[in-house]
């Protein structure tokens, strides 16, 4: 964590530090010299109490709920005084490399903008607090060495508020003393940011070619493609608007989201095998056909026909400039011949599964969902196998000729179920609001350009909502079927805290796929 030597805002420091410290990583403390940084809140001497409170419907008390629910702790009211100075654990410049850090976290302030890589540097400080423009410009540039060596990692960099301003103005290569003209482009250039809301912050990002969004409270943006990072770095950088506590709780949460959840770089393959019931008959598409395992719901017009598992492999077959995952792609049709493993033998299958990273389960009908199929499925995900599901198989219908049905995955896997008695489907325009950024699937390689302020209610309350005095989310809009009837079984616990029987979020292998679970409902 990189703070200003002079006028370095409190909030956005202390509130920062503790959310890492109790998310369990070691913060390390750093300046443009060995002194103390100090530091400043408005108005004068005013506390985070204060500070919280001032969040148009926010409150102290709401800062002091998120803050528990986010990190697991309490926050510590004997931080909220503003102390005038803040220790430091050195220099920014006695830093080798970042290969013993995993993220750079820049504090805002009006102090911070000294060290903005523009051409133009001043001195900060006087008498022994003095450091000369030389000095500035060194940990500017030294900043930004750093910033660039994390992003080629894949590591986290983030500038908050004011600070915010220092990642607009890194650039790649890296400047050494070159007149301002000769600075080249910044490494956010043609990506997106926020920063402190003021007028001056729309102008420069704008002379910089970044989008500037004055209501987001945090930013995630990737880097400009002159960076070499091979896309580790996409996705990675993070911009924060304002000071309040509960702005910088969020954008700690969104920094910890990357750090948890966003899968080592690789350029091993991820074995994945696609289980499924045929591609759909577009000559005899109707549900009474249960041949076809994907019924046309809507007729079989060109732009009405369904995704089959043909559409999915070429899917992941096909290459993302998002990411650098390459996928082999097997598929079985369980209702075809030649199968390569027993539907009615269980070690068979999970033999023959156990080869796989990630299973798609893609089946729409019952026919061929086996009670042995479906136990070497969830024995799959117990000793830390991937299962992904769309609806089609959570769909939950009786195979009359067989019996069989899929309350095992939807008991023991899934927890959620679109039942056959009550069946419906619509297809609509829906809107999608991302209120868990960083998160690498609600994140990585969606391209958010829609932000909208929260609704007064929220339909389907979100647990732990983000700023709900002031709250603005990125969103997308997708047109899609539904269906109608899914809901969950029994009191599935989903998400950061999920706990279970099976594998947990945050098994990660050092070569393959991250195992997870995903429910789609």
């Amino acid at each position: 964590m990189f703070v200003a030597h002079e006028e370095t805002y409190y909030s956005e420091y202390i509130v920062m530090r503790e959310a890492l410290t109790h998310a369990g990583y070691q913060v390390e403390v750093r300046s443009a010299s060995n002194l103390t940084a100090s530091t400043y809140m408005i108005p004068a001497n005013t506390t985070i109490e204060s500070t919280a409170n001032t969040l148009p419907a926010g409150s102290y008390a709401q800062f002091q709920t998120q803050y528990q629910n986010y990190f697991g702790s309490a926050w510590n009211s004997t931080l909220n005084p503003t102390p005038s100075t803040i220790p430091v654990f050195g220099s920014i410049l006695d830093v080798l490399d970042m290969s013993m850090y995993v993220a750079l976290v820049v504090v805002g302030g009006t102090g911070a903008q000294a060290y903005n890589v523009d051409g133009i540097y001043s001195s900060q400080g006087v008498g022994s607090r003095f450091l000369s423009a030389t000095t500035v410009q060194n940990v500017a540039e030294k900043l930004n060495s750093l910033a660039i060596e994390a992003i080629i990692s894949g590591k986290p960099v983030m500038g908050q508020c004011h600070g915010a301003g220092i990642p607009a103005n890194w650039r790649y290569p890296i400047p050494n003393m070159t007149p301002r003209t000769q600075l080249g482009p910044s490494i956010l250039s043609g990506n997106q940011a926020t920063g402190f809301p003021e007028p001056a912050t729309a102008d420069s990002l704008s002379n910089l070619g970044i989008t500037y969004f004055p209501n987001s409270p945090v930013v995630i943006a990737s880097p400009h493609t002159s960076v070499p990072d091979n896309n580790a770095g996409n996705h990675k950088i993070i911009s924060t608007r304002d000071w309040y506590p509960q702005t910088v709780a969020h954008a700690a949460l969104t920094l910890l989201n990357i750090l948890r959840t966003f899968p080592p770089t690789t350029s091993s393959s991820i074995d994945v095998l696609i289980l499924h019931g045929g591609a759909v008959d577009q000559d005899n598409c109707h549900y009474t056909n249960r041949n076809n395992d994907i019924p046309c719901n809507y007729g079989n017009g060109t732009n009405d026909l369904p995704a089959d598992y043909t559409h999915l492999q070429s899917l992941l077959l096909a290459n993302s400039s998002h990411d650098d995952f390459n996928f082999n792609v097997s598929q079985v049709n369980i209702t075809g011949t030649g199968l390569p493993f027993d539907v009615l033998n269980e070690c068979s299958m999970t033999t023959y599964f156990n080869q796989y990273d990630v299973i798609f389960f893609y089946k729409h009908w019952s026919t061929g969902v086996t009670l042995a199929l479906q136990n070497a499925i969830v024995s799959f995900t117990d000793y830390g196998g991937g299962v992904v599901s769309l609806h089609h198989g959570l769909y939950n219908d009786i195979d009359v000729p067989t019996g069989n049905n899929k309350d095992i995955l939807v008991h023991q896997l899934f927890n959620v179920q679109s039942a056959q008695s009550g069946w419906g489907a619509n297809r609509l325009n829906y809107n999608f609001i991302n209120t868990n950024l960083g998160h690498f699937i609600t994140t990585n390689g969606l391209l958010y350009s829609n932000v909208n302020q929260a609704p007064g209610s929220w339909s389907n309350s979100i647990p732990y909502a983000v700023n709900s005095g002031y709250s603005y989310y990125f969103g997308n809009t997708l047109f899609d079927e539904i269906y109608t009837n899914t809901t969950f079984v029994g009191s599935p616990v989903i998400g950061r805290k999920c706990k279970s029987d099976h594998t947990s979020f945050w098994n990660w292998t050092t070569d393959k796929l991250p195992k997870f679970h995903i429910w789609f409902c």
